[in-house]
């Protein structure tokens, strides 16, 4: 199997091959594959993206992937001269809208050591499919004077290697950090990764998986099974039905 990476503002070799903004390497299926970034002058390394499936982190210099598959994997770099801003999410309300759009940020998409604020008056969906640089904190609120948990913030991350990175993160009322799901294959797969050096998760916030995990599947005709997750996110249309796990389920 081919394995590709490439970057900008540095450098990726595969393997013990050449360094280079693209590096690519043939493998056995099997065998354990060694990416590693390296920055130019003036930057550092964020994180890993793309195909990064079955390594244990996405969040160091040196990637480790097995070779299953054809993978194309990208290491992104971040300036090292940014001044560190407060970036507030404007995105559209009711909406779900990427992290990634800079139209959805006051001060444009954040970057290392920014302080980044969610407290809109209607309820706010974002969705993180990569990881984060290191941000300095993350606040997430409803933004009315009486908060009301119903008017959820919420960041959802997608894909099994998104680590949302900050010093600190607080989750006042209606500030919800989940994954998305349900899912029904592994490669569908998410989890709520976080690293903080402090969470502080007040009253009416809350850090949730409930109802986004393996659903089930019918093997025979590839229909959605009765997993947890499933029953959880049908208990107001059957709300006397008990779960009925069909097949192999996760949570």
């Amino acid at each position: 199997y081919a394995v590709t990476a490439t970057a900008e503002h540095g450098t990726v070799a595969v393997g013990d091959g050449a360094a280079g903004t693209t590096a690519k390497r043939w493998y056995d299926e099997g065998e354990a594959v060694t990416l590693t970034a390296t920055p130019d002058a003036g930057y550092a390394f964020a994180y890993w993206t793309g195909d990064t499936v079955g390594a244990a982190s996405v969040i160091e210099t040196t990637l480790t992937v097995p070779s299953d598959r054809a993978r194309n994997v990208v290491a992104v770099f971040v300036a090292t001269d940014h001044e560190p801003v407060r970036t507030v999410w404007q995105g559209a309300v009711g909406v779900t809208g990427d992290w990634d759009d800079p139209a959805n940020w006051s001060a444009g998409v954040p970057q290392a050591g920014d302080d980044v604020v969610i407290t809109n008056m209607g309820r706010a969906n974002l969705t993180l499919s990569h990881s984060t640089p290191l941000l300095n904190s993350i606040y997430l609120q409803d933004g009315h004077n009486a908060p009301n948990a119903s008017y959820a913030q919420t960041i959802t991350l997608s894909g099994w290697m998104t680590c949302l990175r900050a010093k600190e993160i607080t989750l006042g009322i209606g500030g919800v950090i989940t994954h998305a799901g349900p899912y029904k294959t592994e490669d569908e797969a998410s989890r709520v990764w976080i690293r903080a050096d402090r969470i502080t998760v007040q009253t009416g916030g809350k850090i949730t998986a409930d109802g986004v995990g393996y659903a089930g599947c019918d093997l025979g005709n590839d229909k959605e099974g009765y997993g947890p997750a499933w029953w959880l996110s049908h208990q107001t249309v059957h709300p006397n039905v008990a779960p009925i796990y069909s097949g192999l389920y996760r949570y």
